[in-house]
């Protein structure tokens, strides 16, 4: 008996390949403890190894403390092969993170160059003032040299003052608009980072809505705030809809 227990273990290892490791890296990527991935083997196929990994389907459910009574209905089971959870998550999550990858490049790209043009146009600034200046000092200094004195003075202070005055009207525009583009990117970080994980969600959800009506997962996920919140709930009314049609 045991020797065809471990025949049975090597040829469900040798079928199911990196079966595995799938199923391990999706468990990490969804992260919620209140779901649980595993193996998937059909009733018909329990006793076939090649039946039962040929395809490398994984099953997911929820956990006993999230759908009390989960656990009495064994044979309902969310499943579905690695291949298409790779294609409709973690291919879809991994395509964010590469386009973000790239968005980032770009903006870093962008601002490097903007800085540098800022450079450069400040020591262009800065010599033709300096020029002007060398200009009107030699013309006043051969006419009115006393007034000319004076008169400096009361330009620099005056030009001083505008020129702090300006600077700090730029500093807080610049803070205004970043802060602005900051919001405005984690807005749509967030909605991209959650939007595959949430579909997941839903569709756990819509399944085992019979066995468990109250099923809410995003529940096991700490520090939810109202805008997560508020995705979830349209991406569920989204699936739903979907689902329907």
């Amino acid at each position: 008996m045991k020797l065809s227990l471990s025949l049975f273990a090597l040829a469900r290892a040798d079928e199911c390949g990196d079966c595995d490791n799938h199923i391990a890296n999706f468990n990490d990527w969804h992260g919620n403890p209140s779901v649980t991935c595993s193996h998937y083997v059909d009733p018909k196929d329990s006793l076939s190894a090649r039946g039962a990994c040929k395809a490398c389907k994984v099953a997911c459910i929820p956990s006993e403390e999230a759908c009390p009574t989960v656990s009495e209905y064994a044979h309902v089971q969310w499943n579905k092969t690695a291949k298409k959870l790779a294609a409709q998550y973690l291919e879809k999550y991994e395509k964010h993170l590469i386009e973000k990858q790239a968005e980032n490049t770009a903006r870093k790209v962008a601002r490097n160059l903007d800085q540098e043009q800022a450079k450069y146009n400040k020591i262009k600034q800065k010599m033709e003032e300096k020029a002007e200046k060398a200009a009107n000092k030699q013309a006043k200094y051969d006419n009115y040299q006393a007034w000319r004195e004076e008169k400096r003075a009361e330009n620099e202070a005056a030009r001083a003052q505008r020129k702090q005055e300006k600077k700090e009207r730029k500093a807080a525009a610049k803070a205004a608009k970043e802060l602005r583009r900051e919001q405005r990117l984690q807005k749509r970080e967030l909605a991209a980072e959650n939007k595959a994980k949430f579909s997941f969600y839903a569709s756990l959800e819509f399944y085992y809505h019979d066995v468990c009506p109250d099923l809410h997962l995003i529940d096991a996920i700490e520090n939810v705030n109202a805008r997560m919140m508020s995705q979830y709930e349209k991406v569920k009314e989204e699936f739903v809809e979907a689902q329907n049609l």
